[in-house]
């Protein structure tokens, strides 16, 4: 089989040697206006796709034929694994990830280059040379410092399997999509610096990167959401973020490219802010390849780096030469972009947007600092002082409650200027709900901060309701449609501003979700004899006793605990778990006992088993589900946003606004 397997080392080869070529070419047909460079260093491009899916696929038939003999294969599976997680080892280590990766930014660079072949001539040819250059970055590293077709001296009989944590639903669907977010954002960077290079940064540019940015937000946001949900039922630390090194540099990308959404349509439609979306692009395609430093190189502690090698230095070197490179172009052009000091007004809506953005990059300034600091620390004074998560909620949770202000009073502001007695008129709604919860919730709890964070969520909503409702009332005077049809008719005709509507509707969901959980949970850890009780909130949890049950390649250890609530018969059975895999038995993993009620979810964690006793870490996370139904409603609401409208809606549209 190493024949078959070599091809696959071959089309790596290929690719690289092609990326090289269609870099080189794609900048020449720009200086020299060669149409027959362009269409090659295109084709080129597509060839390359082509050649990286046809090297995965060997990888992962490799995998499927348990082909022992490549190094990568036996480290990272064997033959008791099910089929599905055989799949998913592709991607479970330094090499295989790498692959995907460069596999994923080939396929994603070939449909972006074929989509927006006939744009503007210089901007196609730059970014072409721009994806091409990254390209052969990955691919250097792959084919000369981390090849997964690396064969072993002789085959061996079997493989040492997937690492214990990561054997897990969540392996299937979160590393794919948050690789694919990393490096999904190169898209958008290159079609941005070949906008800053052919001096075309406006309404063209807007319409070539919107939809490779909404496409790279959404993976992104999906990954961090399948992130939290995988933490939460395996990690047994009752929550679904922890401020975690590997989590935050996940995050950094997403609050920049978030704050990027939103600048790009104030150059669309006031064409201010070009110098400022272009840096945030910048920064958000840099914090994507820190990130993947920092999970690379191992350089900080996190219960999520399965990956490290020592290839970090490779990416460390990219990652400062490629900001080093932005920041020297957007300095030399930076005359001819406009800046943020053009503003007309401090209640016009681009007003609004910069302050968002702000409040966004202080966020992501905060958590990059908290990030890094044990690295610094350790430099300058010989020890580690690591920043936890209380930090971040005492820094961030302020910005955060600022940021849900904003998404209620962003929508009620118009472009150039909003007059202030119709602004104090559009806020007379939220700033009622707002004070009438404000006051409820203090009554009842006490607890202000937790009061004032729900109010201002209630805020948010009052605002999104008055928006909806005013364009309803604006369509059923105009037509026969009754309220719920116009709200429907508002998402048809005008996706990107209702769709966003839905977003924030989503983000404010998600909020109510995340302060409910963290801000009203009930936590309890308790050692328990065999058949004895114990109580938590309105639940009565006897457990019952152990059992060890052997699996073909692993040892389950389980204990049964019934569960029955106040003024209910009915009692409930929870099975909480530790697992131990062969060759990896100092190295248990856990399964959560979750039963997730309407308003809250019980879940509990086996932290220890004797033979009388055993010892549980119990939750009441009250809201939790929230979280889970705003991250979905966010990712319905984005692909309502993306979805194509059909040629005669857009005429019947720009026939109205004209």
């Amino acid at each position: 089989m190493s024949s078959f397997t070599d091809l696959g080392y071959i089309f790596l080869g290929l690719s690289l040697v092609i990326a090289v070529y269609a870099c080189i070419a794609s900048l020449m047909s720009v200086r020299s206006q060669n149409n027959s460079l362009r269409t090659r260093s295109l084709i080129s491009m597509y060839l390359i796709a082509l050649l990286m899916v046809s090297a995965a696929s060997v990888l992962v038939y490799s995998f499927i034929n348990h082909d022992f003999g490549l190094r990568y294969v036996t480290m990272h599976s064997n033959r008791s694994m099910p089929l599905y997680y055989t799949i998913a080892a592709f991607y479970s280590g330094q090499e295989g990830s790498l692959l995907y990766w460069s596999t994923t930014l080939s396929v994603l660079t070939a449909i972006s280059l074929f989509i927006y072949r006939n744009a503007s001539y210089k901007i196609v040819g730059y970014s072409t040379t721009i994806l091409a250059a990254v390209f052969i970055f990955f691919v250097y590293v792959l084919v000369f410092h981390a090849n997964p077709f690396e064969r072993l001296p002789m085959d061996m009989p079997d493989g040492q399997g997937l690492n214990p944590l990561l054997r897990d639903p969540g392996m299937l669907i979160h590393p794919p999509l948050l690789l694919a977010g990393y490096m999904s954002w190169t898209i958008p960077f290159a079609f941005g610096i070949a906008g800053l290079l052919s001096n075309d940064i406006g309404i063209r540019w807007i319409q070539l990167i919107r939809k490779p940015t909404l496409v790279a937000w959404g993976l992104q946001t999906g990954g961090l959401v399948l992130g939290g949900w995988w933490a939460y039922h395996v990690l047994g630390w009752g929550g679904y973020w922890g401020w975690d090194p590997v989590e935050n540099v996940a995050f950094l990308p997403w609050l920049t490219g978030t704050a990027f959404l939103h600048s790009i349509m104030v150059v669309e439609r006031r064409k201010k802010l070009q110098l400022w979306s272009i840096s945030l692009l910048i920064a958000t395609f840099s914090l994507s390849i820190f990130g993947t430093f920092i999970v690379r190189s191992g350089i900080l502690s996190s219960v999520h780096n399965f990956a490290e090698s020592d290839v970090g230095h490779y990416f460390l070197a990219f990652f400062a030469t490629s900001l080093a490179a932005s920041i020297s172009l957007v300095m030399i052009k930076s005359k001819s972009l406009t800046d943020v000091t053009t503003f007309e007004s401090a209640t016009a809506r681009e007003s609004g947007f910069l302050i968002n953005n702000i409040i966004f990059v202080s966020i992501a300034f905060a958590t990059f600092w908290g990030t890094i600091y044990p690295m610094i620390s350790e430099a300058l004074g010989n020890q580690r002082i690591t920043v936890g998560a209380p930090f971040y909620e005492k820094v961030n949770g302020p910005l955060f409650l600022i940021l849900l202000f904003l998404m209620g009073i962003g929508p009620l502001l118009n472009w150039s200027n909003t007059k202030r007695e119709i602004l104090l008129q559009k806020l007379q709604l939220p700033i009622s709900v707002f004070t009438i919860c404000l006051l409820i919730g203090i009554g009842f709890s006490g607890d202000i901060v937790l009061s004032l964070g729900f109010s201002a969520c209630s805020f948010v909503l009052a605002t999104i309701l008055y928006e909806y409702l005013t364009g309803a009332k604006t369509r059923t005077r105009n037509s026969s449609e009754n309220y719920f049809y116009a709200v429907y008719s508002l998402l048809k005709v005008d996706r990107r501003k209702y769709g966003g509507y839905l977003v924030h509707l989503s983000v404010v969901i998600l909020a109510i979700g995340i302060i409910g959980s963290s801000g009203l949970q009930t936590h309890k850890e308790i050692n328990m004899p065999i058949n004895s009780q114990t109580t938590i909130g309105e639940y009565t949890l006897e457990y019952t006793g152990s059992a060890t049950i052997e699996k073909a390649d692993h040892t389950i250890l389980a204990s049964q605990i019934v569960v029955s609530r106040e003024n209910r018969e009915t009692t409930r059975e929870m099975l909480p778990q530790t697992i131990y895999y062969d060759n990896f038995e100092t190295q248990p993993t856990s399964r959560v006992a979750i039963i997730p009620f309407i308003k809250e979810d019980l879940y509990i964690f086996q932290s220890g088993v004797d033979a009388n006793s055993a010892t549980f870490a119990i939750f009441i996370n009250p809201l939790v589900n929230l979280v889970w139904v705003g991250s979905s409603l966010m990712i319905l609401a984005l692909t309502i946003i993306f979805w194509p409208v059909s040629d005669k809606r857009k005429y019947k549209t720009h026939s109205k606004s004209s």
